[in-house]
């Protein structure tokens, strides 16, 4: 497996996996009909990739010529937790590669690119009820922090906040199993 960062000819690989991640790990929370249109936002990963804002990483992992994995991250939009608080927007995995070490590996090596002066902590919303995506997030020393929001997906669907100081979870993730990449 090898962890690269993502360009602009990834971005219909990675909405159809994103697409699969959601049908995978959000059935039964999200409605049905939604999650059969839901096709993963092609245009708008292909416009994030074209021009990512300042301090956004997106990295795939690819295992032969297939797209395994993807994670996608930029600065926190809340403040409460001040400007060093980098926000995972997006970690998925193939569905068939569950619990096999690419998500972490993912996690680790976008960690692995953030520089430790600057940030301070990690943050990510995820759907609250969806319970392997969050026992996934505490193996790597998140914990829930208490905020709470509703996103609107044909329903609402309550979203939970996870974070952990970017020291704490540096020394948990197992960062020298991630093979050094180029990007490009």
């Amino acid at each position: 497996m090898e962890v690269r960062a993502a360009v602009v000819g990834d971005a219909d690989r990675i909405a159809a996996l994103n697409a699969a991640g959601w049908r995978a790990g959000f059935r039964g929370l999200i409605s049905d009909a939604y999650l059969t249109a839901y096709d993963g936002l092609p245009r708008l990963r292909r416009e994030t990739l074209a021009e990512p804002g300042d301090d956004d990483i997106q990295l795939v992992a690819i295992d032969g010529e297939e797209m395994i994995g993807w994670v996608a991250g930029g600065p926190a939009h809340e403040d409460d937790l001040g400007r060093g608080a980098y926000e995972v927007r997006a970690c998925y995995v193939d569905p068939a590669r569950w619990r096999t070490g690419v998500g972490r590996s993912l996690m680790a090596a976008l960690i692995d690119r953030l520089d430790p002066g600057r940030w301070t902590h990690l943050v990510l919303w995820t759907v609250r009820d969806a319970a392997p995506t969050n026992a996934f997030y505490v193996s790597l020393g998140m914990v829930r922090d208490g905020r709470e929001a509703l996103l609107d997906r044909g329903g609402p669907v309550p979203l939970v906040r996870f974070s952990v100081q970017l020291k704490r979870m540096r020394t948990n993730a197992p960062t020298t199993t991630v093979p050094k990449t180029t990007d490009g």
